[in-house]
């Protein structure tokens, strides 16, 4: 669904509100000066009290707006994620809905510089996209550390360390044009892993010292996003950098942890196909192995699905895949993407029918994923409690909403827990949160 826009009514009351409070805030400060003019102390302090009462006034007008766009804002995304399709934001709504700081004018002034000064030889041909984006980067950084910057970017599913050198090496890799050639002389598809030429994937933005002043993801996301309180802790839920060479791709996979998906396009195009779990499973479509001998997919059952979508990222753009959805990934133009994790109460079910995986997991396996999920629950529930254990004004009705979805949720998994014989998650903490939980949503 699109975003709707604050009713008209609900926009011109808070404006009206913000308007009435500065006109307020106007008149004190005039009266307080008039009243200065007398030497009387009592006078002085009569003048300050009204000034200081509009300034209060004039505060919570404008902090009324805020949470009501940030209510908004958050309202829209729950509903995209409830709805369990993926969903393409435009470079103007990704830029309004899906701010994540300077990086995008950046590496967009960097690949456009980095072009111009190269000639041909930029945005579009090999190591344009890479080249910008190191060169730029390395003049970010400390002169002390542009060495160490300047390409060393570990990727943690490679156990390689590479440099913008093997970057540029791998761009023309023999390896895969001899590969290409035999397949095509032979007829014979080639093996994805010979085919394959490496990417740099999941490099956390804050380990990049020249990239993480440049990206901040919105504060309405960060205070709806459960893993914004894990990221320090665990670097699998930071946001990361990835880059890729022009005609590569991923096989169809899921990503972990029952997590919603979102990635941003900041240079290069992509060329992305999303399906649900749930289709996925009905129809036989599920993850290869790596190592499966093709790079077809079946497209034929694809099309057939409701929840198929197939979209073509360009710069600005950004992508929200719901927790479980299937996709394929194909990279037009070598790129540079920033990508991150997202987890609600939103769409739950779907979330922990992800965890349990299908294909290729032992039951052990399966219960350890989900186990994952739920401590992850068991965390917010206690955040959330003791949030509204602390003097606070009263929650607003989209946020009890929210908190009734929560509470809801965790104690039917609790139930089921305690059928299987653990006694409430055996979690302590957690029972007396649900407990304060439960007594505030009663009282509203």
């Amino acid at each position: 669904p699109p975003p709707q826009p604050l009713r008209r009514a609900s926009l011109f009351e808070l404006n009206s509100n913000i308007a009435a409070a500065e006109a307020a805030f106007d008149r004190a400060e005039a009266d307080a000066r008039i009243d200065k003019d007398a030497p009387a102390l009592g006078n002085v302090k009569r003048a300050v009290k009204p000034v200081r009462s509009a300034k209060r006034a004039l505060r919570a007008a404008k902090t009324a707006k805020r949470e009501a766009q940030k209510e908004q804002k958050q309202r829209w995304l729950f509903g995209l994620l409830d709805a369990g399709v993926a969903v393409r934001l435009d470079e103007h709504m990704s830029h309004k809905w899906w701010a994540l700081g300077h990086v995008d004018t950046e590496v967009k002034n960097a690949v456009s510089k980095h072009s111009d000064t190269q000639g041909n030889a930029g945005v579009g041909s090999p190591c344009g996209v890479a080249e910008a984006v190191f060169t730029w980067l390395a003049q970010c950084t400390n002169p002390k550390r542009s060495r160490e910057l300047g390409g060393e970017l570990p990727d943690q599913r490679v156990p390689a360390r590479y440099t913008l050198e093997s970057w540029r090496k791998l761009a023309t890799d023999n390896k895969y044009v001899r590969s290409m050639k035999t397949a095509a002389a032979s007829g014979e598809p080639v093996p994805r892993k010979d085919i394959q030429r490496e990417k740099l994937l999941h490099i956390p933005v804050p380990n990049i010292a020249g990239l993480a002043p440049s990206v901040t993801a919105p504060s309405w996301l960060t205070e709806a996003n459960w893993l914004s309180s894990l990221a320090d802790k665990d670097s699998t839920f930071k946001i990361k950098l990835q880059l890729a060479h022009a005609h590569t791709d991923t096989a169809p996979h899921r990503d972990n942890g029952g997590c919603d998906t979102w990635m941003r396009v900041l240079a290069g195009k992509v060329l992305v196909a999303c399906w649900s779990h749930a289709d996925a499973l009905r129809h036989g479509v599920s993850e290869p192995e790596v190592d499966e001998p093709t790079l077809d997919v079946d497209w034929q059952t694809v099309v057939t699905m409701k929840s198929a979508r197939l979209f073509l990222l360009k710069p600005g753009q950004t992508l929200l895949m719901p927790a479980g959805t299937v996709h394929y990934v194909y990279t037009v133009e070598e790129k540079a993407v920033i990508a991150g994790d997202v987890l609600t109460i939103c769409g739950w079910e779907r979330r922990r029918q992800s965890c349990w995986r299908d294909e290729g997991s032992t039951e052990h396996e399966k219960e350890k994923e989900v186990e994952e999920l739920l401590d992850k629950l068991r965390v917010r529930v206690r955040a959330e409690a003791e949030a509204l254990s602390a003097t606070a004004p009263p929650p607003s009705t989209f946020r009890r909403e929210c908190l009734k979805r929560l509470y809801d949720v965790a104690r039917a998994e609790m139930l089921q827990l305690q059928r299987r014989g653990d006694k409430g998650g055996g979690d302590g903490a957690t029972m007396e949160a649900m407990r304060v939980l439960g007594d505030k949503i009663a009282g509203w």
